[in-house]
């Protein structure tokens, strides 16, 4: 979900070095999301990190040794906290999963790992073939903002993410069992623009819908009040 990190204990390690180059491509691509979490998380730690060691140096030019080490281990623990967030951030931005083996994959894990921390009951079903990289990434925000309105606003008790191949499109199909959205009618539908559901952020979904159709497809939701909601998402093949 859109707010939720994916490990892959079977993946290797990614590298500090890897950690801090997709965190900053993140960046610069524009995600208000990551950018709001790279200032909370990592800048503004790492600065107080660097006053830290700075503080750290004129304390070794007055001899002070015990507090300039003392400053220094702070300074680490800042360090530490902000490596192990950005590999958070990392792990959410674009699972090991996604890479090894596609949505399918990606949701799985994704599905698990929300099972697991919700006790909402959900399932995977259908095929799907491998993607391009930009497809499969999108598909799989579209399922975190899904999941995110399942746990944090649908009030469902299970849901379920179907995947298909029809007429030359793969599509992602979520059906929860909760609440609906409020303000669109019985058995209404409409595309991912303007929807708030039941509180969400605005712009969400209204994101994920305009990388969609820059790929040639779409993003459509029903919701019956009462009977839930179904997101469709679907790209080209």
């Amino acid at each position: 979900m859109v707010g939720m990190p994916i490990r892959e204990r079977t993946q290797p390690a990614l590298s500090d070095e890897q950690v801090w180059r997709r965190a900053v491509e993140a960046h610069d691509r524009g995600d208000a999301r990551v950018s709001t979490e790279l200032d909370d998380h990592a800048v503004q730690p790492l600065a107080a990190a660097l006053l830290g060691m700075d503080a750290a140096t004129m304390a070794l030019e007055r001899g002070q040794a015990d507090e300039a080490q003392e400053i220094l281990l702070q300074s680490r623990t800042l360090v530490r906290s902000v490596t192990q967030r950005l590999r958070s951030v990392v792990f959410e931005l674009r699972p090991p999963s996604l890479d090894s083996g596609g949505v399918m994959a990606a949701a799985r894990s994704l599905v698990g790992q929300f099972r697991r921390e919700t006790e909402i009951h959900g399932t995977v079903t259908g095929e799907l073939p491998r993607l391009d990289r930009e497809a499969e990434i999108t598909l799989y925000r579209a399922l975190q903002a899904a999941l995110a309105n399942v746990a944090h606003h649908a009030g469902a008790r299970s849901f379920e993410v179907s995947f298909s191949v029809r007429s030359g499109r793969a599509s992602m199909k979520v059906q929860d069992d909760g609440v609906g959205m409020e303000g669109h009618g019985n058995g209404g539908t409409t595309s991912g623009g303007e929807l708030t559901e039941n509180g969400s952020r605005p712009g969400t979904l209204a994101g994920i819908r305009a990388r969609l159709e820059w790929l040639g497809g779409g993003l459509q939701i029903r919701t019956v009040s009462g009977s839930g909601t179904q997101l469709t998402a679907h790209v080209p093949v």
